[in-house]
């Protein structure tokens, strides 16, 4: 049980850390400082089946309450198409980088996610629909974190230097940074109502969580990892994660009050916090010196061309 009780701190820790300021994942902390510690361990045997306790029954508790974070409260049509039409190009420009840097399938997948929708959530809840291995979980997550860290630093030279107005510099930052957080930081810079804007941007964004989840865990049918260092779930299983989650996207929208959805969103957080330590716990860092750069190659050229199209449509559409 010390992978578990190991897990469990290091989540308890990370959620700490990130409570510091809203530019930080608590995924994202406690991915790193899972494979940090776990490096240091000889010999992590001792630590598998406390790991696996986490990721088997952590994980898929964390799925289905993360359904009631998602609340579409948008309605005008522009919204409805322009916010969707980004997260397509965005996740296609992903795939097709990352194929060319010679990434596989669902490493491809989780990237393209990372990016498109909300970082280390989606990469988290898309995994074990796809059977990924963990340490292609734990890269994809700080390639993506990579970048919105990269965002927080460009993105305030947008607002004096770029000729974007208000509406432009809201659209851009909530439809291209990965991470809600990071949206948050960055419209703040501007004014409130640019953050407003930009955080409801993001809210749509990340409701197409939904689509993907429908996709692979349900249309998808095939895939999954044989490699049994990666989380992965049966297709009846999976069936029942899409079901759980959808009923919490469902009730979110129509019954629950704000103060239930308040009460569920840290105890889903907390929950995938201590999967991805318990990840990160079980990833070795020769197995990601073999991958290489080449998923932040990839994320970085498909960012810069997705900033490039939103830039476009606020200008010339």
């Amino acid at each position: 049980m010390t992978g578990f009780v190991l897990s469990i701190i290091i989540g308890v820790l990370s959620m700490g850390l990130s409570s510091i300021h809203p530019g930080l994942e608590s995924l994202v902390i406690s991915a790193i400082m899972g494979m940090i510690i776990g490096n240091l361990f000889e010999n992590r045997t001792s630590l598998q089946s406390g790991l696996n306790i986490c990721i088997r029954y952590f994980l898929p508790a964390a799925i289905i309450l993360y359904g009631t974070q998602l609340t579409v409260r948008f309605s005008e049509p522009y919204h409805l198409i322009i916010v969707p039409a980004i997260f397509i190009a965005t996740f296609l420009l992903t795939l097709l980088f990352s194929r060319l840097f010679r990434i596989n399938r669902n490493f491809s997948i989780l990237l393209a996610t990372g990016l498109s929708v909300c970082g280390a959530s989606a990469i988290t809840v898309i995994s074990p629909l796809i059977g990924s291995k963990r340490e292609e979980t734990s890269l994809s997550i700080i390639s993506i974190m990579v970048i919105g860290l990269l965002g927080m630093m460009v993105y305030p030279l947008f607002i004096a230097g770029s000729g974007l107005m208000k509406e432009g510099f809201a659209l851009l930052a909530g439809t291209t940074l990965p991470m809600l957080g990071q949206v948050k930081v960055v419209a703040g810079m501007a004014d409130g109502e640019v953050l407003q804007e930009a955080v409801n941007y993001k809210l749509l964004r990340v409701s197409l969580l939904i689509l993907l989840i429908l996709w692979f865990g349900v249309i998808k049918r095939e895939g999954g990892n044989k490699d049994e260092a990666g989380p992965s779930f049966p297709y009846p299983i999976r069936l029942i994660l899409v079901s759980g989650f959808l009923l919490m996207v469902l009730l979110s929208n129509l019954t629950f009050t704000q103060d239930l959805q308040r009460l569920f969103e840290p105890l889903s957080r907390f929950l995938l916090t201590v999967t991805l330590a318990a990840i990160g716990l079980s990833v070795d860092f020769d197995s990601i010196a073999e991958i290489g750069p080449r998923p932040l190659y990839a994320v970085l050229f498909s960012w810069i061309i997705s900033i490039a199209i939103v830039y476009l449509i606020v200008n010339y559409v």
